[in-house]
This record gives structure tokens, sequence and C-alpha cells, in this order.
């Protein structure tokens, strides 16, 4: 159990130092409150759904990082929409920095990403999820993607949870 508090406290503070050093003076953003996971994955309809899972013991075991900063400014196609409908290619989290993003699943709901939630990437098949505001609040949107498999590896998806 130590384990597991020392590796999730010392990813805590890798982001938070990650944070200060790319988002600049005065722009990185303290937590509301402890983050969650937020679980995407395509459910016995074919759409995407999302459900609140607890941090799983895993989350140190990525096998790449990529960090990624998003800058607010003109949408070429005019829509709102930044990144049409597509499914994640394999398992992968992203942890929000600074900043924030609203993602639309196929299923309806609309999920933001910010610095509280915590997103797992699941919905490998069927209509998926698209990103319809990418920065929202004028603020870069600075996350960190964690590759929980290698890229292009795409598996057979987990199963939905039940319904009821």
């Amino acid at each position: 159990m130590k384990a597991d508090t020392t590796r999730r406290a010392a990813l805590a503070l890798g982001l938070a130092g990650t944070a200060a050093a790319m988002a600049g003076p005065g722009q990185a953003q303290a937590l509301k409150k402890d983050p969650v996971v937020v679980r995407m994955y395509t459910g016995p309809d074919g759409l995407a759904y999302a459900e609140e899972i607890p941090i799983p013991d895993n989350l140190m075991d990525a096998v790449a990082v990529r960090f990624t900063r998003v800058v607010p400014g003109p949408n070429p196609r005019g829509t709102g929409i930044v990144a049409e409908w597509h499914t994640a290619p394999h398992r992968r989290y992203h942890v929000t920095i600074s900043g924030a993003a609203e993602i639309e699943l196929s299923g309806g709901q609309i999920i933001t990403a910010d610095v509280d939630h915590i997103l797992l990437a699941e919905d490998f098949t069927g209509k998926g999820h698209r990103s319809r505001r990418w920065p929202v609040g004028g603020q870069p949107w600075l996350y960190v993607q964690m590759e929980m498999e290698k890229p292009n590896s795409r598996r057979q998806p987990p199963p939905a949870p039940p319904q009821g």
C-alpha cells in the first residue's frame, strides 16, 4: 500500500513540476479536488460513454509519454469542432496540467478534460468521440498523454459496465 501511495505522490510531484516549467508564470492551475479518472468506453450499442473510476495502480506503467500544448486560435473548420469523430487507437491516459478541453461522446455525454479529471481512452470501436472545444476559456490546454500500450497496438475493447 505504501508503494502505491509513493508512486501516486511521485506522479503528482512530477506533473506539478512539469506544469510549472511548461505552463509559464502564473498559468499552472491548482487542483480543486483530488483528480478522478473518467473512462471513455464503447457500449454494446457501438456508442461511446464515460464513467468515473478510481485512479489505477498501473498509471505509472506507461510505455511512452508525450506532452502536448494546444493554444487558443481560430478554428480552421469554423465549426467549433477541433477533432472529428474518432476512436482511441489504443489504451491511453490524458492528464491535464493546465487549461481544459470539451470532449463529446457519441452516446451524447459531454465531458471536460481539466486538472480535476484524468481521461482514460478505451473507446476502441464504434463512433467514438470528438473534441468540441479545444482549448476552453482562452488559456492553452497543456496535457500529458500516457500511452499504456505500444502505439497502434489496437486490442479488443474492455467489457462495457452493466447497464441498469
